[in-house]
């Protein structure tokens, strides 16, 4: 499935729903939770079908995580159901209740999880980290070959597509990264080998990161802080694809755009750290909860300091990868302090 998140803006006041956009028509989003409920109470004819459907799909993405695969079999089964009714043309599915689908012109998508528990930001691009490091003239230290290097991002900075994102005034040099998002289960110790099996699903992410200070912070030997870390800086989206329907996350192609021109491309076979050995090590000894999010890092010539080119105001940032769409994000102006 392709799961969003959504908004719904009512007279003063909005809600947020988690939805999916079936493959076979891409502009409508079914509420999922809502579609549940019916399916109960038409279908099963279930006494409580509203109470019973917010504990097996709750609305919230987090809570649909937290249910596990059984979730996913009911958000199918929604999904299904809810077609079935609109081909029929029942017009009983947005009733008093609330709507069950929406086109997708009609709500706001928001990050498939606005607010994660945790964001664990890898390293696993060799590429990446040596045209980074050379660029002050040194080389991937072999720590880097032994274990994935991983910092912690804020989970407040998060924002969706179409977000514009707020130039920070301390910095002049606003940088975006193209990275692929990983999704996983509730876990801890995940055997060798085995920690693709935790993962729920994936989406594009931009790290976006002000260099300047990001460097200053690193040559003390601690962050990123500031470099990393402001509104706005992780933007993820379009939606979270289920891994069922990525096939082999291993071999996408990957694309930064700006303003239209290609400025990166990749593939996550370039990944010298795959999927299973970043959650794996995540999961040492730690849990890996439904909500945290793992970043794979950038894709090697994935961000603008690899090319000495910077972001501007009003600039248009698409990141694309084989599978899971397209990632659109607006440049905000700079700010007094920043130019």
């Amino acid at each position: 499935m392709r799961l969003v998140t959504f908004r719904i803006q009512g007279p003063g006041a909005y809600t947020d729903r988690v939805g999916a956009i079936p493959a076979e028509e891409p502009r409508l989003i079914i509420d999922l939770n809502r579609a549940h409920r019916a399916y109960l109470k038409d279908e099963k004819r279930e006494k409580g079908a509203e109470e019973l459907a917010s504990v097996e799909l709750p609305s919230s993405m987090i809570g649909l995580l937290e249910g596990g695969v059984k979730s996913l079999r009911r958000g199918e089964r929604a999904v299904e159901y809810a077609l079935r009714r609109r081909k029929a043309k029942d017009q009983t599915q947005d009733g008093k209740a609330g709507r069950v689908a929406y086109a997708t012109d009609e709500v706001k998508l928001l990050a498939p999880i606005p607010f994660p528990r945790l964001i664990m930001d890898f390293m696993a691009f060799e590429k990446h980290i040596s045209n980074y490091l050379s660029l002050t003239g040194r080389t991937v230290p072999k720590e880097w070959y032994e274990l994935p290097a991983c910092y912690k991002k804020n989970p407040g900075c998060v924002i969706g597509p179409g977000e514009t994102v707020s130039w920070p005034r301390y910095t002049k040099t606003l940088d975006f990264e193209l990275e692929m998002a990983i999704y996983v289960w509730k876990t801890k110790n995940a055997p060798a080998g085995e920690g693709l099996k935790s993962v729920m699903g994936f989406s594009v992410f931009n790290d976006f990161s002000a260099r300047d200070i990001q460097a200053k912070e690193m040559a003390v030997g601690l962050g990123p802080f500031k470099g990393k870390d402001f509104d706005t800086a992780g933007a993820f989206g379009p939606c979270l694809v289920t891994k069922d329907e990525v096939g082999d996350p291993q071999n996408l192609k990957m694309v930064a755009r700006v303003n239209g021109e290609v400025w990166a491309e990749g593939s996550t076979k370039e990944m010298y750290w795959k999927i299973n050995q970043l959650v794996e090590y995540a999961s040492m000894e730690e849990t890996l909860h439904p909500g945290y999010v793992l970043g794979t890092g950038t894709v090697g010539g994935g961000s603008g300091v690899e090319k000495g080119r910077f972001l501007k105001p009003n600039d248009i940032v698409e990141l694309e990868i084989q599978g899971l769409g397209v990632l659109r994000n607006v440049i905000g102006r700079q700010r007094k302090g920043s130019g």
